[in-house]
């Protein structure tokens, strides 16, 4: 959530300036707010001489603040969910979703998950799991699957899918082509080899890359019809039609970052040490008044 232009104004040019020690992270917020981006030339001059006033008063916070900035996400580390192939998602915490019995779908061994749903006909088979993803935050989704047989005209056979309330990045994988949120397909000879899938995307700007083997293949927008009520994650076959696939899986994982994860752009770095660095030069050009006051 943004900080109010007034706001800031208020708190720089009212009054005598104060800034209360709790309101530290406040100010961890406001030079990233207040970006080149966002805001313009003369807010960040007032901010800049406002901020090295209060730095001279509180040395040991701003000090403080500083290492905070530079660290970066050294505070804050990225939180992964995996999956453990030796036993089945369902003993993980995940739901079945299936119209199939789970025995009849999906089996484990020697570290693989693996899903026979080829020649079924119309069995819809997949893995959910519900209020997990956190959709303020950008998220990383790793998987790698091998696609062993699939049904003619399989598009979702291999289904890959988050979403929110109001948004859902999903995909179809097939051994000839992967389908984005919208339908649309992009030829890609997979074989039936097995291949690292990466899908990076963010709710708030409704941005995706999905990537095959460390080369991007898709990149786009999120669609906006989602399942309601909740936010969520599936993989499996989720095709409606019959035409499924035999896949094994040998790895699933999901990453989030904390809120505070992402290192200050070069703007708002260049604005703190502005602030910093005037801080330090307000002693030394008040000693040197005082020189010369004396002479």
């Amino acid at each position: 959530m943004g900080i109010p232009i007034d706001r800031v104004r208020d708190l720089l040019t009212k009054g005598r300036f104060k800034m209360p020690t709790n309101d530290i992270l406040l100010w961890f917020v406001i030079p990233c707010e207040l970006s080149a981006r966002q805001c313009h030339t003369p807010h960040k001059a007032i901010m800049s001489a406002a901020f090295a006033r209060w730095c001279v008063a509180h040395a040991p916070e701003a000090l403080m603040i500083f290492l905070f900035l530079v660290t970066g996400s050294a505070f804050a580390h990225a939180q992964t969910t995996s999956l453990s192939f030796s036993t089945l998602p369902s003993a993980q915490g995940w739901n079945l979703v299936s119209n199939e019995a789970e025995a009849n779908a999906f089996s484990v061994s020697g570290g693989v998950l693996s899903q026979r749903t080829v020649g079924q006909g119309g069995v819809n088979s997949w893995y959910e799991r519900d209020n997990f993803a956190d959709d303020l935050k950008p998220f990383t989704i790793e998987m790698t699957a091998r696609i062993l047989a699939e049904d003619m005209g399989s598009n979702f056979g291999l289904e890959l899918e988050i979403g929110s309330l109001s948004q859902f990045f999903n995909f179809g994988i097939g051994m000839h082509q992967v389908l984005d949120p919208f339908g649309f397909s992009t030829a890609i000879n997979l074989g039936t080899a097995s291949h690292d899938y990466r899908l990076d995307g963010d709710f708030v700007t409704h941005n995706y890359t999905f990537s095959v083997d460390g080369s991007v293949l898709l990149t786009g927008h999120s669609g906006t019809l989602a399942k309601a009520g909740t936010n969520y994650f599936l993989f499996g076959d989720g095709t409606p039609t019959g035409s499924n696939a035999n896949v094994d899986y040998t790895k699933f994982t999901f990453t989030q970052d904390p809120a505070m994860s992402t290192v200050p752009d070069a703007g708002s770095l260049a604005l703190f040490l502005g602030g910093v660095i005037g801080a330090g030069a307000l002693p030394i050009r008040n000693a040197l008044l005082k020189m010369r006051r004396r002479t």
